[in-house]
C-alpha cells in the first residue's frame, strides 16, 4: 500500500542547497503549484518601490515586513492544496500553525554551496562568501529575535538531504523515496 501524498510539502534549507531547483523539479513531477518566498520577497520590495539591499534595510528595521512574507506563506499552507511552499522558514512556520505537511530540510557543505552560488549569479567566490555571510547572519538573528526559532533545530523535518554529492533529479528521487515508498 502507498502512503497518499501530502497536500502541503515545504522545502526548507541552507543557502545554495539546491531549495529552488528542487522545488521546480519536484512541482513538476508531482503537478504542484509551487510557492518560492524569494519571489513573494521580490514582490514585496517592488510593491515599496526599494531595491532589495533598501528593502533589507527596512526589513531590519521593522520586523512587519518579515511577518508579512509569512503570512503570505502561510496563507498558501492554509488556503490550497498540492503545493510546495520554499522557504528557509516554513517548515517551523507550518508546524507552530499546525498544518499538515511533509518537511524537507537540505543542506550541503559551505564551499560547494558558495561555488552553486558564484556559478549561478556570475559572482566572484570571495564577494559571495561575503554575501552569504551576511544573508546568514542577517537571517538566523531575525528568526531568532522575531520567532524564537533557531535555525540549526532539524528535529522538525521528515527529511534531511544532503545534496552535496547529488544533483537536483537524484534529490527528487529521494524525496519520492521517501514520501511514496518507490
Amino acid at each position: 500500500m502507498t502512503n497518499p501524498l501530502p497536500n502541503v510539502i515545504t522545502i526548507s534549507g541552507q543557502i545554495g542547497a539546491g531549495k529552488s531547483t528542487v522545488t521546480k523539479l519536484l512541482s513538476e513531477k508531482l503537478g504542484y503549484k509551487k510557492i518560492n518566498a524569494g519571489s513573494i520577497y521580490r514582490s514585496m520590495a517592488a510593491e515599496t518601490h526599494h531595491d532589495l539591499v533598501d528593502f533589507l534595510a527596512m526589513q531590519l528595521k521593522d520586523p512587519q515586513f518579515d511577518y508579512e512574507l509569512d503570512r503570505r506563506m502561510l496563507f498558501y499552507a492554509k488556503n490550497y492544496t498540492n503545493v510546495i511552499l520554499e522557504a528557509r522558514l516554513i517548515g517551523h512556520l507550518t508546524l507552530r500553525n499546525n498544518i499538515k505537511a511533509y518537511r524537507i530540510w537540505l543542506y550541503a557543505p559551505l564551499i560547494i554551496r558558495l561555488n552553486r552560488i558564484a556559478r549561478r549569479e556570475g559572482k566572484t567566490y570571495e564577494l559571495v562568501k561575503r554575501e552569504s555571510a551576511l544573508r546568514d547572519k542577517t537571517g538566523s538573528s531575525l528568526y531568532k529575535k522575531y520567532y524564537g526559532i533557531d535555525l540549526k533545530d532539524l528535529s522538525i523535518y521528515d527529511i534531511k538531504i544532503n545534496t552535496a554529492n547529488l544533483n537536483p533529479k537524484q534529490v527528487v528521487k529521494i524525496i519520492l523515496k521517501q514520501i511514496y515508498g518507490f
